[in-house]
Protein backbone atom coordinates (compact mmCIF):
# COMPACT_ATOMS: atom_id res chain seq x y z
CA UNK A 1 0.00 0.00 0.00
CA UNK A 2 3.11 2.40 0.74
CA UNK A 3 4.27 2.00 -2.60
CA UNK A 4 0.89 2.72 -4.47
CA UNK A 5 0.11 6.32 -2.06
CA UNK A 6 3.34 8.17 -3.75
CA UNK A 7 2.36 6.67 -7.52
CA UNK A 8 -1.09 8.12 -6.48
CA UNK A 9 0.03 11.50 -5.70
CA UNK A 10 2.15 11.45 -8.58
CA UNK A 11 -0.68 10.63 -11.14
CA UNK A 12 -2.97 13.56 -8.93
CA UNK A 13 -0.53 16.20 -9.44
CA UNK A 14 0.09 15.63 -13.21
CA UNK A 15 -3.68 15.40 -13.70
CA UNK A 16 -4.33 18.77 -11.49
CA UNK A 17 -1.25 20.28 -13.63
CA UNK A 18 -2.85 19.19 -16.86
CA UNK A 19 -6.58 20.69 -16.05
CA UNK A 20 -4.56 24.01 -14.92
CA UNK A 21 -2.91 24.30 -17.97
CA UNK A 22 -5.67 23.95 -20.18
CA UNK A 23 -7.49 26.44 -18.17
CA UNK A 24 -4.37 28.76 -18.75
CA UNK A 25 -4.11 28.40 -22.47
CA UNK A 26 -8.20 28.97 -22.59
CA UNK A 27 -7.03 32.43 -20.74
CA UNK A 28 -3.94 33.42 -22.78
CA UNK A 29 -6.02 32.89 -26.06
CA UNK A 30 -9.12 34.98 -25.48
CA UNK A 31 -7.80 37.13 -28.04
CA UNK A 32 -7.56 34.87 -31.01
CA UNK A 33 -10.32 32.44 -30.13
CA UNK A 34 -13.22 34.62 -28.20
CA UNK A 35 -14.63 35.25 -31.75
CA UNK A 36 -14.22 31.89 -32.75
CA UNK A 37 -16.16 30.82 -29.79
CA UNK A 38 -18.93 33.26 -30.27
CA UNK A 39 -19.42 31.77 -33.49
CA UNK A 40 -19.32 28.09 -32.46
CA UNK A 41 -21.57 29.27 -29.67
CA UNK A 42 -24.24 30.48 -31.53
CA UNK A 43 -24.27 27.74 -34.12
CA UNK A 44 -24.39 25.28 -31.66
CA UNK A 45 -27.62 26.85 -30.82
CA UNK A 46 -28.89 27.10 -34.27
CA UNK A 47 -28.33 23.11 -34.28
CA UNK A 48 -31.03 22.73 -31.72
CA UNK A 49 -28.69 22.17 -28.73
CA UNK A 50 -29.40 23.91 -25.41
CA UNK A 51 -27.19 23.27 -23.22
CA UNK A 52 -23.84 24.90 -21.75
CA UNK A 53 -20.97 23.75 -22.66
CA UNK A 54 -17.21 25.33 -21.82
CA UNK A 55 -14.41 26.21 -24.71
CA UNK A 56 -11.01 24.32 -24.57
CA UNK A 57 -8.32 26.13 -26.61
CA UNK A 58 -6.69 22.52 -27.60
CA UNK A 59 -4.00 24.65 -29.49
CA UNK A 60 -3.56 27.97 -30.08
CA UNK A 61 -2.29 29.64 -34.11
CA UNK A 62 1.46 29.96 -35.08
CA UNK A 63 3.45 31.94 -37.66
CA UNK A 64 3.63 28.69 -39.63
CA UNK A 65 0.25 27.02 -38.29
CA UNK A 66 -2.49 29.71 -38.87
CA UNK A 67 -5.27 26.84 -37.06
CA UNK A 68 -6.81 27.54 -33.26
CA UNK A 69 -8.08 24.17 -32.06
CA UNK A 70 -11.08 24.65 -30.26
CA UNK A 71 -13.47 21.47 -28.03
CA UNK A 72 -16.41 22.31 -26.88
CA UNK A 73 -17.40 19.91 -23.64
CA UNK A 74 -17.73 19.73 -20.22
CA UNK A 75 -15.62 19.98 -17.38
CA UNK A 76 -15.62 17.50 -14.56
CA UNK A 77 -13.94 16.21 -11.45
CA UNK A 78 -12.09 13.80 -13.86
CA UNK A 79 -11.16 15.78 -16.77
CA UNK A 80 -12.73 17.40 -19.72
CA UNK A 81 -15.55 15.57 -21.72
CA UNK A 82 -14.94 16.57 -25.32
CA UNK A 83 -18.28 16.82 -27.09
CA UNK A 84 -17.38 18.67 -30.24
CA UNK A 85 -13.95 19.67 -32.16
CA UNK A 86 -13.34 22.56 -34.02
CA UNK A 87 -10.78 24.00 -36.10
CA UNK A 88 -10.42 27.39 -37.10
CA UNK A 89 -8.62 29.10 -39.39
CA UNK A 90 -7.60 32.39 -38.10
CA UNK A 91 -6.72 34.25 -41.42
CA UNK A 92 -10.02 33.32 -43.35
CA UNK A 93 -11.96 33.04 -40.48
CA UNK A 94 -13.47 29.81 -41.31
CA UNK A 95 -15.20 27.38 -38.45
CA UNK A 96 -14.92 23.30 -39.49
CA UNK A 97 -16.20 20.95 -37.32
CA UNK A 98 -14.46 17.72 -37.23
CA UNK A 99 -16.22 14.31 -37.14
CA UNK A 100 -13.56 12.31 -35.37
CA UNK A 101 -15.50 8.86 -35.88
CA UNK A 102 -15.65 9.58 -39.70
CA UNK A 103 -12.94 12.00 -40.26
CA UNK A 104 -14.74 14.62 -42.04
CA UNK A 105 -14.87 18.10 -41.41
CA UNK A 106 -17.87 20.18 -42.18
CA UNK A 107 -17.89 24.12 -42.32
CA UNK A 108 -20.55 25.17 -39.52
CA UNK A 109 -22.07 28.11 -41.67
CA UNK A 110 -23.76 24.97 -43.75
CA UNK A 111 -25.95 24.68 -40.90
CA UNK A 112 -26.44 20.34 -41.01
CA UNK A 113 -22.54 19.57 -39.48
CA UNK A 114 -24.31 17.84 -36.48
CA UNK A 115 -26.10 14.98 -36.64
CA UNK A 116 -27.79 13.10 -33.65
Amino acid sequence: MKVYKPIFLLLLFINCGCSNQDRISTQKSDSSASYFIDVISKSIKNQGINTDFDYLTYRNPSKTDPYCWIKVGESNAYGFQTEFNFVCNVQSKVVMYLNVQTGDSIDINSNNWYSK
